[in-house]
């Protein structure tokens, strides 16, 4: 079987993305959206990767482990019992170039329990995704974890990534070896491209400046569209996770309901002059708490070569000020609790 191998280059003022798809078979799968694990990835593995496997034109080695349940590790992220939060996102919120304990998820927990809440955290963020991808699965898989909070990451990739035909887990998960889980959907892109690399390269993982050429007049038009697609799939989202209403979809009851809340690492996308403003906005209708995390970087002081590694993912230094300055947010707004020793012993 070939290895997938996907990863964004996002920063702010909208470098695009680098995607390569090629076989790779000394390397283990990163991906396994199948499996009966609430994660999306491949589970107990542990190898050194570099993320020129990903494409990208840097020799940047980092050590990638996979829990149990199909995330980013490590196996223990931070104390058990308290508060559980789940983090969705793409390669910035996965750690891509950074080691397993330099993740933002794994630091936001560490940063959550300095500040007197006990937390686990769990790193569900996958390469590549974007909102679509990220509602699937929770009402596929990660619905069951019965988290507290639900933090989804959102990068300037997400908008651009709404142009998919259908959402990136289906087109991973799809096998054309693998008759019992056929999906039109999908086999209709892969025939029309000559395959699934072909698809992959031009669909699935297009480069802003390719999806923009391939619009032509109609880019600024349609990627208005892609935004307003991205807050209408985040609205569902936020609705399916409250309990809400929603046609077609029923959350389980019996149990609190989590909290949606949104990171934003993102001011303005690169893209038909469009920026975080309408996020704000519908974040703000639907209640949902919104924290700018770009621009609390931005005003943190801390030059951008310490806060980025080269390939422009977050570097450990980035990831720890994040988690910090997430952590005091959370903290401030209630969103993070103290818990009591007592309220602790009572969850697994």
């Amino acid at each position: 079987m070939w290895l997938l191998a996907v990863t964004a280059l996002v920063v702010v003022g909208g470098i695009g993305v680098i995607w390569r798809f090629w076989p790779e078979p000394e390397r283990p799968e990163v991906y396994q959206i199948s499996g009966a694990q609430p994660g999306d990835l491949n589970p107990g593995q542990s190898f050194i990767d570099n993320v020129r496997n990903y494409g990208l034109p840097f020799d940047l080695e980092y050590r990638l482990t996979t829990t149990s349940e199909g995330f980013r590790g490590p196996e223990t992220l931070s104390a058990p019992g308290g508060m559980r939060i789940l983090v969705l996102g793409d390669s910035f919120a996965f750690g891509m170039g950074v080691g397993d304990e330099d993740t933002f998820p794994h630091q936001l927990g560490l940063a959550l329990a300095a500040r007197g809440v006990s937390a686990r955290v769990w790193n569900a963020a996958v390469p590549g995704y974007t909102i679509v991808d990220q509602l699937e699965q929770w009402e596929q898989k990660l619905a069951r974890l019965e988290p507290d909070v639900v933090l989804v990451c959102h990068t300037a990739s997400d908008l651009k990534e709404m142009a998919r035909p259908t959402s990136f887990r289906r087109f991973l998960a799809w096998d054309d070896e693998d008759s019992s889980r056929p999906d039109p959907d999908v086999e209709r892109v892969v025939s029309e491209y000559g395959g699934k690399r072909g698809a992959a390269a031009e669909v699935y993982a297009v480069s802003e400046a390719r999806l923009l050429e391939r619009l032509g007049a109609g880019a600024h038009a349609a990627l208005r569209r892609q935004h307003i697609e991205y807050l209408d799939v985040l609205e569902r989202f936020a609705r399916v996770v409250a309990g809400q209403p929603v046609p077609d979809a029923a959350g389980p009851g019996g149990r609190p309901r989590p909290t949606l809340a949104v990171v934003a690492w993102v001011e303005s996308y690169g893209q038909a002059g469009l920026d975080v403003t309408p996020l704000e906005e519908r974040c703000q209708h639907l209640g949902v708490r919104l924290f700018r995390g770009q621009r609390a970087l931005d005003r943190s002081g801390v030059a951008p070569d310490r806060l980025y590694l080269p390939d422009k993912h977050f570097s450990p230094e980035g990831n720890r000020l994040a988690a910090r300055q997430t952590a005091d947010w959370a903290v401030d707004i209630g969103l993070a609790v103290v818990r009591t020793a007592h309220s602790d012993s009572e969850r697994p």
